[in-house]
């Protein structure tokens, strides 16, 4: 999982050296900690993004030339020079919070992406759902904890308010 924000850029995805090699006859000079694209490539895993609308534009151009990769394709890491052959297309996962007040430029993102990808809404629960959710979950089992009826007309319920309280913000 990526957090997007104002400063993203496609190299926070890549591959970073972490540490000089202590080999003296070593060919590379670093070690590298493989970036999440390689990751994603190679294992065939999707690459979330959550407030991909926070990101500049050209962090999310940058991603449009691995959606052009397929199965088999070669990939070469940028930074390691190392190449393999590609497990699946990536699969990218973005999220986007359009209502929050801290949301920027939501417009901008979705012309950005909206021909690329399949937007899915997915509403906050109300809270009737939620306490139905959280009272399934606590009753899942029961012998890790004992609920109480102070539990499901007072915490509970107040559990829910936070939880609406903190979606209002957000």
């Amino acid at each position: 999982i990526y957090n997007g924000n104002e400063e993203s850029t496609k190299r926070d995805l890549d591959s970073r050296p972490t540490q000089l090699s202590n080999k003296a006859d070593s060919e590379q000079a670093f070690t590298y900690e493989e970036g999440d694209i390689t990751t994603c490539l190679r294992h065939g895993l999707p690459l979330i993004i959550d407030e991909a609308n926070r990101t500049p534009p050209n962090f999310l151009s940058a991603l449009k030339k691995y959606f052009a990769l397929r199965p088999w394709d070669s990939y070469t890491d940028p930074m390691t020079g190392k190449s393999f052959a590609v497990s699946s297309p990536l699969q990218v996962i973005f999220t986007a919070n359009e209502w929050s007040k801290y949301a920027k430029d939501v417009s901008r993102f979705q012309d950005q992406i909206k021909r690329e990808v399949e937007r899915i809404y997915i509403p906050y629960l109300p809270d009737d759902e939620l306490y139905d959710i959280f009272k399934a979950k606590l009753y899942q089992h029961p012998w890790l904890a004992q609920v109480s009826t102070h539990d499901l007309t007072i915490t509970l319920p107040a559990l829910i308010r936070v939880a609406h309280n903190i979606n209002d913000l957000y």
